[in-house]
C-alpha cells in the first residue's frame, strides 16, 4: 500500500507503475460492494494521505479540498465555517473523490442534482502520470465540447485518479435548516405515485419515498438518538421523524405496527410557509412536522451504522427505473429478495426532471450470504435493464451488466480507455473486463 501526499507524488506512482507493468488500485474511504478497492496484485494507492480542506470563498460559493477528505471531515470543518454542501452519499466515511467517480444521489437531489452537478472542477493524474484540470473554475460556468470533464465522474477511477475537487458550497444556517413534512401509505406504488404528485403541485427541495421494515425502524430509532447526542444537533423537541415514526403511526392509524411502513418525506430549506403546500397536495396521511438542522449529518451516521451492526456487511442495490414503473419493481424485488430470506428496507428518490426515480435496496447480511444475496441482485438488474432502467453503484457503472447498460457506447468507452491507459494499470478491473 502506498498513501501519497501530493499530486506530484500520485504522477510518480503511476508512472513507475506503467514502466514496471504494475497494476493500480485507488482506494478512498473503501466502503464499495463488489470489491473495487482491494489490490489482488500490484500497488493500492490509498488517497485518505490528500486529507485537507484547501480553499475556502463563501462569498462566491465553492471550496476547494483533496480527493482524500471525508464526507463527515469535510462537513465537520465546513460547519465551522457557516458552509455546508449538498448531494454527498448517505455513506459519509466514503472520500469525496470516490463519491465523485460515481456521480451518485442524495435525497436532496430533486433540487440539486447529483453529486456531480456539485462539481465545478477536478483535477486528475492520468494512467500514464500527466496532471491535468478539467471543468469550470466559475460557478455555473460548466465547459462544455472538449472538456473531459465527465469522464471522470461516472467510471469509477477508471480513466484518472481524482487528487482536487472544487465544489459549491453554500451558507449552512440558510441551507441546512429543513422543515420537513411526513406522509405514511398503505400500499408502495401509491407513494411512489405521490411523489410525482406532490412535485408537480408544490415543488418541494426535499423529495423522497421509504419503505422501512419494523425491526429495522425500532433499531434505527434508536441509533438516531445517539448519533444525534453525539453531534450536539440544533434539533427540535421532534427528534427526525423516523425516530418517533411508529409512534406518530399508531396514534394516527389506531392500530398495531405493521410489518412494514411505507412513507415519503417533503419539505423546503429555510422555510416552513410552503409545508401546507405539501400537505394539500399529497394523497398520503400527514403524521409529522418537524425543523431539524444537521439532519444530512446524522442519517447517514445512522445508517451505514445499522448495516454494519454485528460485523455484517451493507447489501446495497441500487438502479433507475421509469417512474411509471417504480411500484410495480419495489415489489418485484422485495418479493425477489424475501423468497431468498432477505428483507430489505427501500427507498426511493424522484430524480432530476422528474421522469424517473432512483430506487435503493438496503439491508446487512452476513459473509455466508453474499452469493445468495447477489444472486437475487442479478436477477433485480436483469429486469431492471429489460424495463429500459440503468443498474448502478452509486451511480457509477457495474462491471457484470455496463455493457448492456451503455449499449454500444461501451465500446466507445473501452476503445477510450485503451488509448488513455495503455499499459491498462488503473484500476483495470473495475468497469472494463480482463
Amino acid at each position: 500500500m502506498v498513501v501519497p501526499g501530493t499530486k506530484e507524488e500520485v504522477s510518480r506512482i503511476l508512472k513507475y507503475a506503467n514502466e514496471t507493468g504494475t497494476k493500480v488500485t485507488v482506494k478512498g474511504g473503501g466502503t464499495t460492494w463488489e470489491g473495487e478497492t482491494v489490490a489482488h496484485e500490484g500497488i493500492l494507492l490509498d488517497m485518505k494521505g490528500m486529507n485537507k480542506l484547501i480553499e475556502v470563498n463563501p462569498e462566491e460559493g465553492w471550496i476547494t479540498a483533496h480527493a482524500g477528505i471525508t464526507w463527515v471531515e469535510l462537513y465537520s470543518q465546513l460547519k465551522k465555517r457557516g458552509l455546508t454542501f449538498r448531494g454527498a452519499p448517505d455513506n459519509l466515511v466514503s472520500t469525496i473523490g470516490g463519491a465523485v467517480s460515481t456521480s451518485g444521489y442524495s435525497y436532496h437531489c430533486t433540487k440539486y442534482g447529483s453529486i456531480a452537478d456539485q462539481v465545478l472542477q477536478l483535477e486528475v493524474v492520468l494512467p500514464g502520470g500527466d496532471i491535468i484540470t478539467c471543468g469550470s473554475s466559475k460557478l455555473g460556468g460548466r465547459v462544455y465540447g472538449a472538456d473531459p470533464f465527465p469522464l471522470f465522474t461516472t467510471s469509477m477511477g477508471t480513466f484518472g485518479v481524482i487528487t482536487k475537487v472544487k465544489l459549491k458550497a453554500y451558507p449552512y444556517l440558510e441551507h441546512n435548516q429543513a422543515h420537513i413534512a411526513g406522509f405514511l401509505y398503505d400500499n408502495i406504488e401509491t407513494a411512489v405515485k405521490d411523489l410525482s404528485v406532490i412535485q408537480e403541485k408544490s415543488n418541494p427541495d426535499i423529495l423522497f419515498f421509504g419503505s422501512n421494515t419494523r425491526e429495522f425502524t425500532i433499531k434505527y430509532r434508536e441509533i438516531l438518538i445517539e448519533e444525534t447526542k453525539k453531534l450536539g444537533c440544533l434539533y427540535s423537541k421532534k427528534i427526525p421523524l423516523l425516530v418517533q415514526l411508529y409512534t406518530s403511526y399508531i396514534k394516527l392509524m389506531n392500530k398495531e405496527m405493521p410489518e412494514r411502513i411505507n412513507f415519503i418525506f417533503s419539505g423546503y430549506e429555510g422555510t416552513k410557509k410552503k409545508i401546507n403546500n405539501i400537505s394539500s397536495s399529497s394523497n398520503g396521511r400527514k403524521f409529522i412536522e418537524y425543523s431539524v438542522e444537521d439532519e444530512y449529518i446524522v442519517r447517514g451516521k445512522a445508517l451505514w451504522r445499522m448495516l454494519t451492526l454485528n460485523g455484517n456487511i451493507p447489501g446495497l442495490c441500487d438502479c433507475v427505473v421509469h417512474k411509471e414503473n417504480a411500484g410495480a419493481f419495489i415489489n418485484y424485488g422485495l418479493g425477489k429478495f424475501k423468497n431468498a430470506g432477505f428483507d430489505p428496507v427501500v427507498y426511493g428518490l424522484l430524480l432530476p426532471g422528474c421522469r424517473s426515480v432512483g430506487i435503493g435496496f438496503y439491508t446487512s447480511i452476513q459473509d455466508s450470504q453474499v452469493k445468495q444475496y447477489d444472486n437475487v441482485r442479478k436477477e433485480l438488474f436483469e429486469n431492471v435493464l429489460n424495463l429500459g432502467g440503468t443498474a448502478y453503484k452509486y451511480g457509477g457503472l457495474r462491471k457484470d451488466i455496463a455493457e448492456k447498460s451503455v449499449g454500444s457506447g461501451f465500446y466507445l468507452m473501452e476503445s477510450l480507455k485503451k488509448s488513455i491507459d495503455k499499459n491498462n494499470i488503473l484500476n483495470y478491473d473495475v468497469i472494463f473486463k480482463n
